[in-house]
Formats: C-alpha cells, sequence, structure tokens
C-alpha cells in the first residue's frame, strides 16, 4: 500500500527503519481510572419546574460497558441539556461511573431541569478510547429520571506500536503515521494536535447504538485523543468494505467539544455532517479523500455511500 511506502521513508528519514537494536518504544499504558462517582441519588429533589413546556429532568442514571460487554469504571459521563425555554446549551459536571461501571447524576442545576434535548458524553481520561457522543430523547419517567442503561457503549482502542508512530522528535516536521483500522494520516505535524503520542484508532460498527450514524454509513472509526487538529490534516483509508475501484463516497464527522469544519460551520456535540467526498482508488486498495479535504477534528469519522445522507 501506498501508506506503508509513506511510513517506511518517513522513519528512514528518522534513522529509525527498522526500530533498530533498541526495539520499538512501548505505547503509553492506560492510567488506572480514579472513581469519583458524586453524591448519587439519595438527597434528589424530585418537584418539576413550574409550568415547564419541555421535559423536566431531575437525574439521570446508567451504566457504561465496553464493546465485551465489561463494566467500565472511571468513565466521566457528561450531560449537555439544551433548556426550555430559551434554547440556552449547558453542559454539567461530568462524575465517573463506579467499580461496577455505573453512575447517577442528580441535576441540580435549576435551568437544566427542564430540557428539549440532551446530550451525553464519555470518556475515561487516561485511556485508549474513543469518547462516546449522544443524543438521548429526553423523555423521563414521572420523578425526572432518565435510565441511560442501554445507550452507553465504550470503544476501547489499540493504540500503534512503537514503530508505527513516529516519534515526537521536530514537533513541526511533518510525518506519516499508520493508525490502527487501516487509517493513516498524511504529512501529520504533532504540534498540529495536544498528546501526540496518545494517538490512535478504531474501526467499529456502530448501528444500533446512540452514536446514530448517518444513513448508509458503510464503516466508522473513532480516535482518541479526543480534539481538533490545527489546520487540518490528510488522510486515506483502507478499503476494508470491499467497495469497487473508482466508488464515490462521502466522509462524515461527529460533533466533539468545539468541533468546526474546513469552511467554518461549527457541530454541536453528537451531530455529524459531511465535510467532504473521495472516491476509492484505481487499484481498489484505499480510500482517498478529493483535493482540498482534511481531517478537522479527531472525533469519529463515517464512511458514507453518496447521497445516503440525503
Amino acid at each position: 500500500m501506498a501508506s506503508l511506502t509513506r511510513v517506511s521513508l518517513v522513519l528512514g528519514a528518522l534513522g529509525l527503519a527498522g526500530c533498530g537494536e533498541a526495539g520499538c518504544p512501548e505505547p503509553p499504558a492506560d492510567e488506572t481510572p480514579r472513581l469519583e462517582p458524586g453524591p448519587g441519588l439519595a438527597a434528589l429533589d424530585s418537584t418539576p419546574p413550574v409550568a415547564c413546556p419541555a421535559s423536566f429532568l431531575a437525574a439521570a442514571t446508567g451504566a457504561v460497558m465496553d464493546q465485551a460487554g465489561a463494566p467500565v469504571p472511571g468513565a466521566r459521563v457528561q450531560l449537555c441539556v439544551r433548556t426550555a425555554p430559551g434554547g440556552a446549551l449547558l453542559c454539567l459536571r461530568p462524575p465517573t461511573t463506579d467499580a461496577e461501571g455505573r453512575f447517577a447524576i442528580p441535576v441540580d442545576t435549576p435551568s437544566a431541569r427542564c430540557i428539549e434535548e440532551l446530550t451525553v458524553r464519555v470518556r475515561v481520561p487516561g485511556q485508549a478510547a474513543a469518547t462516546t457522543y449522544c443524543t438521548v430523547p429526553p423523555a423521563t419517567d414521572a420523578d425526572g429520571v432518565i435510565a441511560l442503561d442501554a445507550a452507553l457503549p465504550f470503544f476501547r482502542l489499540t493504540r500503534p506500536d512503537g514503530c508505527a508512530l513516529p516519534p515526537e522528535g521536530d514537533p513541526e516536521a511533518p510525518r506519516d503515521v499508520m493508525l490502527g483500522e487501516g487509517v493513516t494520516l498524511l504529512g501529520l505535524r504533532p504540534a498540529q494536535l495536544d498528546d501526540y503520542d496518545e494517538l490512535a484508532a478504531g474501526a467499529f460498527p456502530l448501528e444500533g447504538t446512540c452514536l446514530a450514524p448517518p444513513e448508509g454509513t458503510v464503516a466508522a472509526w473513532g480516535f482518541a485523543p479526543e480534539g481538533a487538529v490545527e489546520g487540518g490534516v490528510a488522510f486515506e483509508l483502507e478499503n476494508t468494505t470491499g467497495l469497487a475501484p473508482g466508488t464515490p463516497v462521502e466522509l462524515h464527522l461527529v460533533g466533539g467539544l468545539d468541533t468546526a469544519l474546513g469552511d467554518g460551520r461549527v457541530l454541536e456535540e453528537a451531530e455529524w455532517a459531511r465535510f467532504g467526498t473521495g472516491r476509492v482508488s484505481a487499484d481498489g486498495a484505499v480510500i482517498t479523500p478529493d483535493p482540498g479535504v482534511r481531517l478537522p477534528e479527531l472525533t469519529w469519522l463515517a464512511l458514507v455511500a453518496p447521497g445516503a445522507s440525503e
């Protein structure tokens, strides 16, 4: 593959081709998660706001599980609500899940207890994982508690080994970085993003999850670390889905924290939007974005059949 050739050339230029006798540096290990589950619901105030024209939200409960169904302790679960009336966006302080992966979040901010929309963000600081962004229907039971038990998946990533991830060195020096699951970032400068040594990616089926990918999605990749890539970065994707040579595709991104596309559009959290188009190479090996299309942020990338999302 062309991306493999480029990575080899970059490593050779850095004097690390083949890794040498010293071997490859180990990727950073996951940190032990901190458990700060918060106060729970023992003193929950279930009195609804006067004349709330939308949904009353007093608390949210649930659990975070990984793709194998194992509980995820130490996951920070953040609620972001669009209030009613007024439509203001408020994000609440996130507690963590407990040792069994469960959480219970009281909503103590009066202005956040009458809502039109609810978005949930899940991440574990210090671990290789894609951040989960979900839009959840705000319907609650009579006491204003919404249960999210089946709504919050967690996506663990495998960081590339030390040979695939060139050492940071000069942070302004471009290099090609081959991440997991056939994603290659082309000409990336470490100075473009925070925590270069934590780079990782993974492909996951999102159908049936609360991430709700665009209609017509044929593949999706989550990234770490979450955050903007200054100026965007070129990339290519291995054609793991077997699309025919020359097939056009759409490229979609999900909104994270302060996500802005190349044309200046701002995406809200959990909002999917098309940011470019691309095409399968003539030999069918890779999917290449059209000229000028760059990945502006590391959140989630979806590959969509053309026209399917309209």
